[in-house]
């Protein structure tokens, strides 16, 4: 974990490093001769006539290139026309950039393709691109304030740009095809679109047809150009593929049992993989490969009739092809041992709390809340401030419906006066109208998760915009999903959730490497929530972890990170102190009683410590630099020196709570809670409200 976030943080820095010539480089700059000079001569270019005055570009400043291009030239299978320029940097001098495909005109495609712009469909070429959920006039928008285009033009733009890249890509095809005629004689486009195109782009796209459409593939032809192009980029730098003399060897599937290669020999028949009865009886016993089965059984149907689940595995960059075999109840069974009593812990409290927000009967809670905050003073003394709150809510169809009342004035103490003054005169209002809405503050929600709808009535918005007076309405995007959402949190099961999340990394990552991280998420999931924490009593079943427990998790995190391919013991030395306490109990009774308590704080000088030793085994760890790190993490990590400690009791229909956050030599926070169900009554509608 601490090694993660060095490196994000060294990221950070390379990148900004990498970003500083192209922000430096807003205005032309006029290269000198030497700097001409040394660019004509490092990369064979012709000589330029006259002043050389180079114009700000995307990636730096272009240099006209000679026609033809020496052999040596930086880029591969790539012969720039006359017309076409390659960006220099111009702190490096290196070229960065050049796509002579686009460097053509749209007005010289239109010129040579007549027949295409007189028959042009904006609403078909839309709809191909994808804009289904647009019309045109929307999609326009997009452009007109960037381009200052028609509707016309911008889709002509667009599809001669598409067109364009088709064009390149069937000129490249012709050239791949002379240069690797071996894989054009066995290309076939079709299979390649549907097994490796559709498999590993990650587009939405179902079909070939939509393919074509999307990219302004007109032909049969172009599709086969097209593939090939893609399926030579992707292929071309891999062992052999070049060399004539050379036959690619046929890959040799290898048969993966629970995430194990295994020495089984495998045969395949119009897609069918066959192994010995005798290996297949090894893993799935003689109930269903039995004595007398001998010879060639199919894999998939012997694993299939076994429980077992079957995946499959295929690198393009390696070769490497896997079945893959999983003994799915051999996993279910111990992830329910394991994490069996989290998953009735859960289902427990959303029984007992009747899913309240999406139930057909409403219920209506008041709660109160004081709030004390203590500001520590050696010299003048502590001070203490009183802040209340009452928060009255109505939840059932789907609809939160809450009022907020309040007295927060004594946080106008925290302000000397004359500033205070200075900045409401700025807000257009005065400091004793802010003390009157201060004094009794009233805020309104109403929250419809069903629409995504939200309406809020906030006086005080109005002290500062008058047209956020009364009762405002916005629409929160992803917010009419929660039901299904909350759905699934019913349905949830850890040990489903890890054992599918396995199979699904597998499927693209290989066997070895989803076991691992299996094994490692099970390893460091149940030291927080694993079968040891939970203790069933009396009907009630308590769930428990301690400072030690939280060490040793913690710490396995940094550990786990430190040396990510050892994926046992994960709990091993050393064990970090990050927390001087870290105890939680939370007790759930089958009615849906409620007790909790919690003590957290944490171990700033283990802190520092863990991140220092971290940074040392880490990859660009400095042994030297450690201690030096440790001690300024020390000191900066002091100000964060707090203690919290909190309890709750109750069940849905009456609760209180407190919570005391102690921050060392700053202050105390100090919070009281009662809660309570009134008589139901319906959620306010924001349709009656607001429209």
């Amino acid at each position: 974990m601490m090694k993660k976030l060095l490196a994000l943080a060294l990221t950070l820095i390379l990148t900004l490093g990498l970003a500083s010539p192209a922000l430096a480089a807003e205005e032309p700059v006029e290269l000198t001769p030497e700097q001409v000079a040394e660019i004509v001569e490092k990369y064979g270019l012709e000589a330029p006539e006259g002043e050389v005055t180079l114009p700000d570009g995307d990636f730096g400043y272009s240099v006209k290139l000679p026609d033809p291009l020496p052999d040596d030239w930086w880029m591969d299978d790539v012969a720039p026309a006359e017309d076409d320029y390659v960006y220099i940097d111009p702190d490096s001098l290196e070229p960065v950039w050049t796509n002579p495909a686009y460097d053509g005109t749209y007005e010289k495609y239109e010129a040579a393709h007549p027949e295409e712009l007189a028959n042009l469909d904006v609403d078909q070429l839309l709809a191909g691109w994808g804009y289904v959920e647009r019309t045109p006039a929307e999609w326009f928008l997009a452009y007109e304030g960037e381009y200052g285009e028609t509707l016309e033009e911008a889709v002509w733009r667009t599809y001669v740009g598409k067109r364009i890249k088709v064009e390149y890509n069937c000129a490249q095809a012709e050239e791949y095809r002379a240069k690797y005629p071996k894989e054009w004689v066995k290309f076939d486009a079709d299979s390649y679109f549907e097994s490796e195109w559709l498999g590993y782009s990650g587009d939405s796209l179902p079909d070939k047809a939509a393919y074509m459409a999307r990219y302004n593939v007109l032909t049969e032809e172009e599709f086969v150009d097209d593939m090939f192009v893609m399926y030579v980029d992707d292929n071309r730098y891999t062992a052999g593929f070049e060399q004539d003399e050379y036959e690619m060897p046929e890959p040799t599937p290898t048969l993966t049992v629970n995430g194990v290669a295994t020495d089984v020999e495998m045969t395949a028949e119009d897609g069918v993989t066959y192994a010995d009865a005798d290996a297949l009886r090894q893993f799935f016993g003689p109930e269903f490969v039995p004595a007398d089965k001998t010879g060639l059984l199919p894999i998939r149907e012997t694993a299939q009739k076994a429980g077992w689940d079957v995946g499959w595995y295929s690198s393009r960059w390696s070769g490497a092809q896997e079945v893959q075999l999983w003994d799915k109840a051999a996993y279910e069974a111990a992830l329910a041992e394991e994490f069996g009593p989290l998953n009735d812990f859960l289902a427990k409290a959303m029984k007992v709390s009747g899913n309240t927000l999406f139930a057909d009967t409403p219920t209506a809670t008041h709660e109160t809340v004081a709030v004390d905050m203590t500001r520590f003073s050696t010299l003048d003394g502590d001070e203490t401030f009183r802040l209340t709150f009452d928060v009255d809510y109505v939840m059932g169809g789907g609809v939160l419906d809450a009022t907020l009342t309040f007295d927060v004035t004594e946080l106008l103490k925290l302000f000397p006066a004359d500033a205070l003054e200075s900045v409401t005169k700025m807000g257009g209002f005065s400091v004793t109208q802010l003390r009157q809405f201060l004094k009794a503050g009233v805020m309104e929600f109403i929250i419809d998760y069903n629409t995504g709808d939200m309406a809020y009535n906030i006086p005080l918005l109005a002290l500062v915009d008058e047209e956020l007076a009364g009762w405002q309405t916005e629409t929160l995007p992803g917010l009419d999903g929660m039901a299904e959402a909350m759905k699934g949190l019913e349905e949830f099961s850890l040990t489903s959730t890890l054992y599918a999340q396995m199979l699904s990394t597998a499927s693209y990552m290989g066997a070895e490497y989803a076991r691992a991280e299996y094994d490692q998420s099970v390893s460091l999931l149940s030291a927080f929530a694993g079968k040891d924490r939970f203790a069933p009593r009396g009907g009630k079943t308590t769930y428990s972890i301690t400072t030690q427990a939280m060490n040793e998790a913690v710490s396995a995190l940094i550990n786990a990170d430190a040396d990510e391919g050892d994926s046992t013991n994960m709990v091993k030395q050393p064990v970090y102190s990050i927390f001087k306490a870290f105890d939680i109990t939370y007790t759930l009774d089958e009615v849906g009683n409620v007790t909790a308590d919690l003590h957290i704080r944490p171990d700033t000088d283990g802190i520092a410590t863990a991140i220092a030793k971290s940074y040392e085994s880490s990859y660009y760890g400095d042994s030297s630099a450690a201690g030096a790190m440790e001690i300024v993490m020390n000191w900066a990590l002091k100000g964060w020196n707090m203690d919290i400690t909190a309890s709750s009791q109750g069940s849905a229909q009456r609760s209180t709570g407190r919570m005391d956050i102690h921050w060392n030599n700053v202050g105390k926070v100090s919070v009281r809670t009662t809660a309570a169900q009134t008589a139901p009554k319906a959620p306010r509608s924001i349709d009656d409200i607001v429209r």
